[in-house]
């Protein structure tokens, strides 16, 4: 079984305009003589103020709570706020995958605009000391507050060269994703489950990347987590985390903090990373990966006709 989800992050009219959030996503299943099954999709498409409040909403399907999100703002206590409005029954859902995935986006939304002027020659921001011990690559005594209290200007991460995975040669790989136009950021996620009889295992992997002037991509963020989930409890049985691409050098510390969920029950999965990988034990970006995990629960329970 796969999921496949992106996230397209555009400021169409510049950082002093609107905030646009396109998501796609699609859970398939390959079945014995190789045919590609599609079980669900769905579309998100918020448009937010410049400080990030949402004021409009649609999706594909339909769904009661979704037209709450208006007026949220995209940010400390959205995804709580969000989780009540939509109600258990989306639950595990693409659209509630979709949704969760609002706020980091609309957070690092503004890393294709900054890359721009740097590139131009603009000035660099200067690291603030407020980010210091909120995850391992702002611990403190690393490399990226070490530059902060000495008032330096803040790194300008590098990115990766990186090959849309949608391109491949499998075409049932990736729900259809369209071209991002220079400066658009990109969320991609892939969730893989290949059941068994009493042990699922498990890969999800995650990529932010930027689009550059010459329509090329590159990543910023990339993660695998790979493990086993125990199907008869719905528990995490183990994960391991593969650091690919991240912005500051401490950053891949964070990769051992996965086996602190080892034996979590899926249903209580993203719950039990936000209590457990806080400050500099985690990663935002890799929490939000191995939050993804808990998706598995709704993925076996899909029925395969």
């Amino acid at each position: 079984m796969r999921r496949t989800t992106s996230v397209d992050m555009e400021w169409p009219d510049g950082a002093e305009g609107a905030l646009t959030l396109t998501g796609r996503g699609r859970d398939i299943v390959t079945l014995e003589d190789g045919a590609a099954l599609v079980l669900a999709t769905a579309t998100l498409r918020v448009t937010a103020t410049p400080d990030r409040v949402v004021w409009r909403v649609t999706s594909q399907p339909r769904a009661p709570g979704v037209a709450d999100l208006v007026g949220l703002r995209l940010g400390p206590g959205f995804r709580a706020a969000a989780s009540a409005a939509l109600g258990e029954s989306l639950d595990g859902s693409l659209l509630a995958l979709l949704v969760d995935d609002l706020p980091v986006t609309a957070l690092i939304s503004g890393f294709g605009l900054m890359r721009s002027q740097v590139l131009a020659g603009g000035l660099k921001r200067v690291a603030s000391v407020r980010r210091i011990g909120t995850c391992t690559g702002w611990r403190d005594g690393g490399a990226a507050a070490v530059r902060a209290v000495a008032g330096e200007p803040a790194y300008h991460p590098d990115v990766v060269a990186a090959e849309p995975p949608e391109q491949g040669r499998d075409p049932d790989a990736w729900h259809a994703i369209p071209a991002l136009p220079p400066q658009a950021m990109r969320r991609r996620r892939r969730l893989d489950v290949m059941p068994g009889a009493d042990v699922a295992a498990v890969e999800a992997w995650f990529r932010d990347t930027v689009a550059e002037a010459d329509g090329s991509e590159c990543a910023l963020h990339e993660y695998t987590v790979r493990g086993e989930v125990a199907v008869g409890e719905g528990a995490v049985g183990w994960l391991e985390s593969i650091p690919h691409v991240l912005p500051y050098v401490d950053c891949s510390g964070a990769a051992p903090s996965s086996r602190l969920l080892d034996g979590t029950p899926l249903r209580e999965l993203r719950a039990v990373v936000r209590e457990r990988l806080t400050g500099v034990v985690g990663c935002t970006h890799l929490n939000d990966a191995l939050r993804s995990v808990a998706d598995v629960d709704h993925l076996l329970r899909l029925p395969v006709a």
